[in-house]
């Protein structure tokens, strides 16, 4: 088994904040660095849900999967993109 690489994070606080951090984690029976890590991990990983994910109504994942399955046809532009596109390519 692999051994775990551990790295220390340093930050400095303002002294009123540090008394909001030290009374939640002692409300919580935590060590300050326990309910900081745990804090912090949690809050991280809402951030990387909230950005990377997105929720639709029953209505909008129906019509994202209808229009997926049924594309409209190409238009103008989209045609003259592609043909400048595979210019491009063959040029290569």
């Amino acid at each position: 088994m692999g051994t775990l690489q551990k790295r220390r994070i340093e930050a400095t606080y303002p002294e009123k904040d540090l008394r909001v951090i030290e009374k939640a984690a002692q409300v919580l029976g935590l060590s300050v660095a326990s309910f900081m890590r745990s804090e912090i991990l949690r809050a991280a990983k809402e951030i990387i849900v909230k950005e990377q994910q997105f929720l639709l109504s029953n209505q909008d994942w129906d019509d994202l999967i209808d229009r997926l399955n049924n594309p409209p046809e190409p238009n103008d532009n989209l045609i003259a993109l592609y043909k400048r596109h595979k210019s491009k390519k063959a040029k290569k």
